[in-house]
């Protein structure tokens, strides 16, 4: 198999494992919304089941990110471009951050 082929499956999968981190983090937050008791000050880390969500989180991102990178190099992806649009969508999210 090529290897862009092999790039983009593997993007594929890394993608769907950090689906998978998401998921528990919705979990997560959805118990949180249902038993006050469970609150904490600070964002939820801990899944019901143990899972730390903060690791799990920093290292499917960075599988995904991994992937992400092989796959511009290989299609020869104009890096500027992807950066300007990362530098945009991070100024709207934050944004959205700051609203009341």
């Amino acid at each position: 198999m090529p290897m862009l082929h092999m790039g983009l499956a593997k993007l594929s999968e890394e993608s769907g494992e950090l689906q998978l981190v998401l998921g528990k983090l919705q979990q997560t937050i959805g118990k949180m919304l249902q038993y006050p008791e469970l609150q904490t000050a600070g964002p939820p880390h801990q899944h019901p089941d143990g899972t730390n969500l903060r690791e799990c989180m920093q290292v499917e991102m960075g599988d995904v990110m991994a992937a992400l990178d092989f796959v511009r190099g290989k299609l020869e992806l104009d890096h500027t471009a992807i950066l300007d649009r990362w530098q945009a969508k991070l100024k709207l999210f934050n944004q959205w951050d700051n609203e009341p």
